[in-house]
C-alpha cells in the first residue's frame, strides 16, 4: 500500500514543525521526522493502529508519536493509506469531514 500525506495533514506537519521551531529548528526537524517515519510503516502495517473512537469508522484509524495522533484512512480498493491529520492529543479533534471531505 501506498501512504500519502492529505493537504490537510501537510498544513498540519506546517504548523508543528513553525511552533516548535520556535525554540529549536533542530527539534522542529526531528519531530516531523519522527512522524513521518512512523506513518510510512503503515504502507507494510495498516493495522498497527486503532480504531479512532471519536469517528466509529474502522476504516479511519490512529498511531501515535506523542504528542501528535497521526489519524489515517485505509482505502483498500485504491491501496492507498491516507494520512488524515497529525493532531496534538490534548486538542479537540475536528469532525472526519473537515479533514476527510471524501
Amino acid at each position: 500500500m501506498i501512504v500519502s500525506f492529505t493537504a490537510h495533514a501537510e498544513k498540519d506537519l506546517d504548523e508543528i514543525f513553525a511552533e516548535i521551531s520556535k525554540d529549536s529548528a533542530v527539534r522542529a526537524m526531528r519531530m516531523i521526522d519522527k512522524i513521518t517515519r512512523h506513518a510510512e510503516k503503515l504502507a507494510d502495517h495498516r493495522m498497527i493502529g486503532r480504531a479512532v473512537q471519536e469517528f466509529q469508522d474502522e476504516s479511519v484509524r490512529e498511531i501515535q508519536e506523542k504528542p501528535y495522533r497521526i489519524i489515517y484512512k485505509i482505502r483498500i480498493q485504491d491501496e492507498r493509506i491516507d494520512v488524515l491529520t497529525i493532531h496534538h492529543a490534548k486538542r479537540l479533534l475536528p469532525s472526519l469531514h473537515e479533514i476527510d471531505p471524501r
